[in-house]
């Protein structure tokens, strides 16, 4: 494997001897990465420990040359797959072997899909190139906009994604909450596939400051709490993401059955951030310890009180709810259930959720970050103002040596997400799809 892109780059002039444009490193580096998915898969099969394969993945993922090479289509589609080493830990989470049912909705290069047999993964993914590797893997593979999936509700084992991060033009309301952010929009779909006493493995974006909480975050974690048993939820760093052309810090929550309850959204402080490797491999290890404690309230569609299940997630530290407050306009009141639910009527309501009385607190149809001026939440820096950021966000005025971070103007990671229209539709890139194109992370 080339060690770096000028590795790579002096491969694909040697291949023809043509000159090697933007869209040819492209094109090699979505080529490496598929070579680098099936390495990683026979690494995954190859040992019985854990331990010993996440260290092989971590050696494989590091000697990789960053896969930073961007088309206007990746960047509006979000392509940003997951590393090797990650996405492996995902898949234990999920409890994914070989005879395990899949369903991921923004599949990519099929990164997140190492230890799963093809025969048994119902794959989603829209770009063509990336469908087409999905295929010759031996996956079934759909091309559909993930926010409307072609697979049976409760149908699957594991539902494992990635989905593209940014935010909504317009909300869209699932069981009375309004949801702001692509990405737990999809997700709120695919796990509809999950059985009730299935996992999942959701990885999302996460605030740029450790363990934060934006308005939008708060309402998708308040109807995730409520309808799913969450076992551990955890931060990674975004320098552990750098390989793969982002550095945008995530959040990984793992899901162990259909639960519905009276639980809320972690406290903003309290869900806690990997910075290495090692600090992955030790929030996994919680993680699966979670896990194995026995929920005998799985597939339980009624409500259970907090009280009798209070258990926090894996990751999250603090107390298990937020303190009582103001109610918020965008979940549901106790006498109410939306007519525009997606996943049917509740049995019995869920009550109003309270928010802290924090000061900075913005209004929530802003869709805008406490103690931060009016802006789409986890939005970089725009193009060109040549701002580098620290490991921990802060802003610096250049790269020190041997810093290969990403600026904010290569790092356009959270895009707001904006559907095409038929104009857009009909152009050249779009006419090959005909799908709103943030529906797909391909993020593997």
């Amino acid at each position: 494997m080339p060690k770096n892109n000028l590795m790579l780059r002096a491969q694909v002039m040697k291949f023809d001897g043509g000159s090697v444009s933007d869209s040819r490193m492209k094109e090699a580096q979505e080529a490496l990465e598929s070579a680098i998915v099936r390495h990683a898969r026979e690494i995954a099969a190859s040992g019985n420990d854990d331990r010993e394969v996440f260290d092989k993945l971590v050696k494989l993922y590091e000697s990789q040359p960053s896969l930073n090479v961007r088309t206007s289509t990746s960047i509006q589609n979000q392509a940003y797959s997951t590393p090797a080493p990650l996405a492996f830990l995902a898949d234990r989470l999920a409890g994914i072997d070989k005879s395990t049912t899949v369903y991921e909705p923004t599949a990519g290069n099929g990164m997140l899909l190492i230890t799963a047999s093809p025969n048994n993964v119902f794959a989603n993914e829209l770009n063509p190139q990336r469908a087409a590797s999905l295929k010759s893997q031996g996956f079934h593979v759909t091309e559909v906009d993930a926010q409307n999936p072609q697979i049976a509700p409760k149908s699957v084992d594991a539902v494992v994604a990635n989905p593209p991060f940014g935010s909504l033009k317009e909300k869209a309301i699932v069981d009375g909450y309004k949801l702001g952010k692509i990405d737990h929009l999809i997700a709120a779909r695919s796990l509809e596939a999950m059985k009730d006493d299935g996992k999942a493995v959701l990885i999302l974006g996460a605030d740029k400051a450790a363990g934060g909480v934006s308005n939008a975050d708060r309402v998708f974690f308040n109807w995730l709490y409520s309808h799913y048993n969450v076992t551990s939820h955890f931060e990674v760093d975004g320098s552990l993401y750098s390989r793969q052309g982002a550095r945008w810090p995530v959040r990984i929550i793992s899901i162990h059955g259909r639960v519905a309850s009276d639980k809320v959204s972690p406290v903003p402080g309290t869900i806690q951030r990997a910075g290495t490797w090692e600090d992955v491999y030790e929030q996994y290890g919680k993680g699966l310890a979670a896990q194995q404690q026995e929920n005998p309230n799985l597939g339980d569609v009624h409500p259970v009180p907090r009280s009798e299940n209070n258990a926090q997630p894996s990751g999250v530290s603090g107390p298990a709810h937020e303190p009582s407050g103001v109610s918020h306009p965008e979940e549901p009141a106790a006498s109410q259930v939306s007519a525009n639910s997606e996943s049917g009527n509740r049995p019995e309501p869920v009550r109003d959720r309270p928010v802290p009385q924090s000061g900075g607190l913005a209004n929530p149809d802003r869709n805008v970050r406490p103690g931060t001026r009016e802006a789409e939440p986890d939005q970089l820096a725009k193009q060109g103002e040549g701002r580098g950021y620290s490991r921990g966000g802060s802003a610096s005025t250049g790269r020190a040596a041997g810093d290969n971070s990403l600026t904010p103007a290569e790092n356009e990671y959270q895009v707001p997400y904006t559907p095409a229209t038929q104009e857009q539709r009909a152009g050249p890139a779009a006419s090959r799809r005909g799908c709103a194109p943030a529906a797909r992370s391909s993020r593997a």
